[in-house]
């Protein structure tokens, strides 16, 4: 199963929820859109960036 999650900070957001039969075909799927969003200019976050930071609020 692969699961997507997405929505603004704060809301409650919008969840997929993709089945299969082989890992394969989620390995595929998630491939794919990973190819997308980077094609569009999204880029991973930085994980020493993040590490040790104190939530905000």
């Amino acid at each position: 199963m692969l699961i997507r999650r997405w929505g603004r900070i704060g809301t409650r957001g919008r969840m997929v929820q993709d089945s299969f039969d082989e890992e394969r075909e989620a390995v595929r799927l998630f491939l794919e859109l990973l190819r997308s969003k980077r094609k569009r200019g999204y880029r991973p976050r930085s994980a020493s960036r993040h590490a040790g930071a104190a939530p905000s609020g």
